[in-house]
């Protein structure tokens, strides 16, 4: 395991979830949440407010990442150390998904809110390695990289809570662990992501976002979105609009 402080607010917690640990949380994943998944997709199938996936739900996962906050807040102070992680997103990459540069943006929030937002997000890595690219700023040509094997974290808070990111490249087959592999199983060749975060309560209609793929493109609806009888159209127009 090893801590690496990228920039103010953003560091990588290499290996830091244990093989035992990240077993039962696919565990849990798999069991809960499978059934939403389209395998034969080629892109990026994504569940928003993964309620199995919540405090009450998966007590292992909020422990740990409360440990997580605590350890990054000791080497990189702008990360505050306890924060309730109360929206929970989880992501299944299948073996060519994707997702290009975007920041985990907060609906209903003025530009000039998100600029002085700082709660951290927490991204979980599970299955796969992947490619992590980061900017601070879109126009910026150069990216940086971090490359992410299962058991990784990140967090970015702080100044760089609202870093443009992006992962476009999952390698399939580097799964070492066997007892991993087999849990995996149907998965085998993906990745598992799992972001959290703490956010304000949402209008019910501002709850569920932009679901596979690039988020502008509207074309998928995760289960939690259907049953919420989501205008996905008029969501994302309308986050647009606010960002302007």
């Amino acid at each position: 395991m090893s801590v690496n402080v990228l920039q103010d607010g953003l560091i990588h917690l290499s290996q830091i979830i244990e093989p035992i640990h990240q077993i039962a949380i696919i565990k849990h994943i798999i069991t809960n949440e499978s059934q939403n998944f389209d395998l034969n997709s080629e892109k990026r199938a994504n569940i928003l407010c993964s309620n199995s996936l919540s405090a009450e739900n998966c007590n292992l996962l909020h422990t740990l990442a409360q440990q997580w906050l605590q350890l990054a807040h000791e080497h990189c102070p702008s990360i505050t150390p306890k924060e309730e992680l109360n929206l929970i997103r989880l992501n299944y990459y299948p073996p060519t998904g994707k997702i290009g540069y975007h920041a985990d943006t907060i609906p209903n929030m003025s530009t000039e809110d998100h600029l002085k937002y700082t709660n951290p997000v927490v991204s979980i890595s599970l299955g796969n390695d992947a490619i992590f690219l980061y900017k601070n700023d879109l126009k910026e040509k150069e990216e940086k990289e971090i490359y992410l094997k299962s058991g990784d974290v990140v967090i970015f808070g702080g100044p760089s809570r609202m870093i443009f990111h992006s992962v476009p490249k999952i390698f399939p087959e580097t799964i070492i662990n066997k007892e991993l592999m087999e849990v995996m199983s149907e998965f085998v060749n993906g990745r598992f992501n799992i972001t959290m975060r703490n956010e304000f309560k949402f209008k019910e209609e501002d709850k569920y976002l932009p679901l596979t793929g690039r988020e502008e493109s509207g074309k998928y609806l995760s289960a939690h979105a259907i049953k919420a009888g989501v205008n996905l159209s008029m969501v994302i127009e309308k986050s647009k609009q606010k960002m302007k």
